[in-house]
């Protein structure tokens, strides 16, 4: 909405900023990919919204997140959906 009104121009570069975190991240052995996915879009969304772009805790849901949230082992993989809910119940620590 924002860009269409031309206060922004034509288009947005939210990584040329900052941002958007376009590094890579090394998960080991750990099939983890779902909770880097979680943890970047919240933070980017942060960092968009309230210009705050403290790293948030991957760690946390990998360990944490469990059966309540169908997720029985998070180096054995995860939902990415089921994260997010969890995110909203568990805020995500820095």
């Amino acid at each position: 909405m924002l860009a269409s009104s031309g206060y922004y121009g034509n288009s947005i570069d939210w990584t040329s900023n900052g941002d958007v975190d376009t590094s890579a991240w090394d998960m080991g052995s750990c099939n983890s990919a779902w909770s880097f996915a979680v943890a970047a879009a919240i933070q980017s969304a942060n960092s968009i919204q309230r210009n705050n772009k403290t790293p948030l805790s991957v760690q946390q849901m990998v360990s944490c997140m469990g059966q309540d949230y169908f997720t029985p082992d998070g180096c054995a993989g995860g939902n990415i959906a089921a994260a997010m809910l969890y995110t909203l119940d568990n805020p995500l620590m820095a």
